[in-house]
């Protein structure tokens, strides 16, 4: 004969019954989840997705806009910062930054999957710091960037990461 799996009936809570924080009843270990009541009246509970389900939707959203990733304010504050240390009466339109911004972001993208051909060859599927330094030493950007002397972009960036000294 088969085994058939009986549910337990619901009975409504009773005096004396533990419960948990927002008077929510407590059901063995974990708590009954309520969130914001539907249109139709009932408990809608959050949604949980796979591992890897909500990074190829955010995937799939950034490969279907056209807006920049990087966030304007910024990029400008950088850029202006960095034109700073290499000539001090530098002046920008509004069309030039947003070239800018567009060929910055070319750029880290090309960087980036360069950097997951080495994590790919490496038989690795994370992307680690090494990867991106590998792809950027064979793209010949920075063949040995603990090398030669600082460039005002490495001054300027030194700054903004140790919170404004001189480095």
């Amino acid at each position: 004969m088969a085994r058939v799996k009986q549910t337990a009936a619901r009975h409504p809570p009773t005096i004396g019954e533990p419960m948990g924080p927002g008077g929510r009843r407590i059901v063995g270990t974990q708590f009954v989840r309520k969130t914001k009541a539907s249109t139709s009246g009932g408990i809608k509970t959050t949604t949980r997705y796979r591992p890897g389900t909500r990074a190829l939707r955010e995937i799939r959203k950034y490969q279907a806009s056209t807006k920049p990733v990087l966030p304007r304010a910024p990029f400008v504050r950088l850029v202006r910062e960095v034109a700073q240390e290499v000539r001090p009466d530098f002046r920008f339109t509004k069309k030039c930054l947003v070239l800018l911004q567009e060929a910055a972001e070319g750029h880290v993208v090309e960087v980036i999957q360069d950097a997951y051909a080495c994590a790919r060859h490496a038989r690795r599927v994370t992307l680690m710091p090494k990867d991106l330094l590998l792809a950027q030493r064979i793209r010949g950007e920075r063949s040995r960037p603990w090398t030669g002397a600082p460039t005002a972009v490495d001054a300027a960036l030194n700054r903004r990461i140790r919170g404004g000294e001189r480095v």
